[in-house]
C-alpha cells in the first residue's frame, strides 16, 4: 500500500511510499490548563465527595471485556487483587464461559504472541488475548524477529500465572462472603447492541449458577446506558448499571478517560479492605507512558 495512516493517542504516523512521518500530538497551553483543573477537581472530589450508599465487597471479580476496570481500579485504590479475567481482552462471553468450564482449552489449538496491548498471547482456540508480563519490543532480536528463547520463557510464565489465577478465581466465586462481579461493555456497533446485551445476560446467568451472595456491575458508555438499564428487570436487586463518558481512539471505543465517571463508580463500589501493593509499577498501567518513551 502506498499510503497508510496510524492515529495513536499521542501521535499520528503517516507512511508514504515506505517513508515514515510522525507528528506528535502535543497539548496546547489551554489544554494543559484544562487538564490541571480536571486533576485538581478529581483530587478534591476523591477527598471530599461522599456516597451514602457505599457497597463493600470481600472479593471483586472483573469478567472483561478489557482491562479498563482493572486499570482504573488500580489508579483509584492503589492495588489490584488480580483474578483470571483482569488482564484479558475478551469480546465473546460465549468463549469466556467455554474456557472457564474447561481451562484446558487455553492455547490448546495454538497461540501467537502479538503486539496488541503492548504484548499479548492470542489463544487460537478461543480468540481471547492474554497480557504478557513483557512488552512486544522486549521480545525481539536485533533484526526485529521474535526471540524464541524469550517466547518460551514468557509462555511458561503465562501458563503458570493463568493456572494460578483460575484456581484463585474459582475459590473466590465459591466463597460465602459478598462478591462483586463486573463487566465492561464497549460497543461502537449501536445497531447490534441487543446482541451485546444478550451476552451480558448469558454471563449473569452463568455466574448465578456458579456463585452466590453477589452483585453484578455493568459499566457502559453513557450513550448505551438507558438501553442496557432497561434490559434488566427491576426485580433483579443485585444488578447495577453505571455509565462513563466514552472516547473514540484508533477506531475503538475507550472508557478510561472519564476520571470523574470512574471516581463516582468507586465511591459507590469498594473493596472491604485496601491492600498494600507490593508492586510499584505494573506493565498494563504503564502502556501509554511507555508509548511516549
Amino acid at each position: 500500500m502506498i499510503f497508510k495512516k496510524h492515529n495513536f493517542s499521542h501521535k499520528i504516523t503517516y507512511q508514504i511510499c515506505g517513508v515514515k512521518i510522525t507528528f506528535s500530538k502535543r497539548l496546547t497551553a489551554k489544554a494543559k490548563i484544562v487538564r490541571k483543573k480536571r486533576n485538581i477537581e478529581y483530587k478534591l472530589r476523591k477527598i471530599l465527595q461522599h456516597n451514602f450508599k457505599v457497597k463493600k465487597y470481600k472479593y471483586i471479580i472483573p469478567f472483561g471485556m478489557n482491562c479498563d476496570f482493572s486499570i482504573k481500579f488500580l489508579e483509584y485504590f492503589g492495588f489490584n487483587d488480580s483474578t483470571f479475567w483482569n488482564w484479558v481482552w475478551a469480546t465473546d462471553v460465549n468463549q469466556q464461559i467455554r474456557l472457564f468450564k474447561n481451562p484446558k482449552l487455553l492455547f490448546s489449538n495454538g497461540k501467537t504472541f502479538i503486539p496488541n496491548g503492548g504484548g499479548m498471547w492470542c489463544c487460537h482456540e478461543t480468540n481471547l488475548n492474554f497480557h504478557s508480563k513483557h512488552f512486544y519490543n522486549e521480545m525481539l532480536n536485533e533484526n526485529g524477529t521474535l526471540n524464541s528463547k524469550k517466547l518460551e520463557e514468557d509462555y511458561k510464565e503465562i501458563i503458570s500465572r493463568m493456572n494460578y489465577l483460575y484456581q484463585k478465581t474459582i475459590k473466590y466465586m465459591q466463597a460465602p462472603e459478598k462478591k462483586l462481579y463486573e463487566y465492561t461493555l464497549m460497543c461502537n456497533d449501536y445497531k447490534n447492541i441487543d446482541q451485546y446485551i444478550e451476552r451480558i445476560k448469558l454471563l449473569y446467568e452463568y455466574i448465578q449458577e456458579q456463585s452466590n451472595n453477589f452483585d453484578f456491575l455493568i459499566i457502559v458508555a453513557k450513550q448505551n446506558y438507558k438501553k442496557v438499564q432497561a434490559a434488566f428487570p427491576s426485580n433483579l436487586q443485585n444488578v447495577y448499571v453505571r455509565a462513563v463518558k466514552s472516547t473514540l481512539v484508533d477506531h475503538r471505543q475507550g472508557l478510561v478517560n472519564d476520571n470523574i465517571g470512574w471516581l463516582n463508580i468507586f465511591k459507590e463500589f469498594q473493596p472491604q479492605k485496601i491492600q498494600k501493593s507490593k508492586i510499584k509499577t505494573i506493565k498494563y498501567h504503564q502502556l501509554e507512558i511507555n508509548k511516549l518513551n
